[in-house]
């Protein structure tokens, strides 16, 4: 399980992200890692929520639209080109498990959500593709504002449902992207990663510049707390 919060801002995107996985083959045990992946290079950026067929279908992206390769295309162009990079990815997955002789036995991959930014000279664009199975036509969606993933019932959609209704500059919705995925915390979500992708600054943020945020999230949490809930 997983929780990542997309922001289209006025100058570009935001993807934050908790840090945990859990092994939930055998014994169950949890691990730190960095869930979004940057290749400034090619101009593009991606946040996944689901199995390892999404890490195929980032490789089929980067194969297919790496180095602007979207830059001159329209939008419905842009969406078609996404459709056939999940139709590549089934493609492929397809053909692995024929040529290895995998049987109906091994458990089949999938899928989930991938954010995946593009970045050309004139703006920065987000767009949400789903690669589940379970959706047999995909419908690659462009995001212009504020979008979670993952654990769909956890309350902390609530910030960005009530605060996001009109997103700033990155540098602006920083906190509220911060704060939103800190309080999504529970036994499978842990941690805070975050991706600032603008035409001047396309990498994650070290933890020395995600510490005041991480600082005015505790702040909100603690007065919170002792405002809602007063002991006798």
């Amino acid at each position: 399980m997983s929780y990542v919060v997309a922001v289209k801002c006025t100058d570009g995107v935001i993807i934050a992200s908790d840090q945990k996985m859990t092994n939930m083959v055998g014994m169950r045990c949890g691990y730190k890692t960095h869930k979004i992946d940057w290749y400034e290079s090619e101009n593009l950026a991606f946040c996944s929520v689901g199995d390892d067929l999404c890490i195929i279908f980032v490789q089929v992206v980067r194969d297919k639209l790496r180095n602007q390769q979207f830059s001159e295309k329209s939008f419905m162009e842009l969406k078609q080109s996404l459709i056939d990079c999940v139709c590549e990815t089934r493609r492929r997955y397809a053909e692995y498990r024929t040529l290895n002789s995998i049987g109906p036995d091994i458990r089949e991959l999938c899928g989930g959500n991938t954010f995946v930014v593009l970045r050309d000279e004139r703006s920065v664009q987000l767009w949400s593709v789903d690669t589940s199975k379970a959706f047999q036509y995909p419908n690659p969606q462009p995001i212009d504002s504020c979008l979670p993933q993952g654990d769909a019932m956890n309350p902390a959609q609530f910030f960005l449902a009530h605060y996001c209704e009109r997103p700033g500059t990155t540098e602006s919705m920083i906190p509220l992207a911060v704060h939103t995925v800190l309080m999504a915390k529970n036994e499978f979500i842990d941690g805070i990663d975050v991706g600032v992708f603008t035409q001047s600054t396309f990498r994650t943020l070290t933890p020395e510049e995600l510490s005041e945020s991480i600082e005015i999230s505790k702040s909100i949490d603690s007065y919170t707390a002792k405002a809602l809930y007063r002991r006798s």
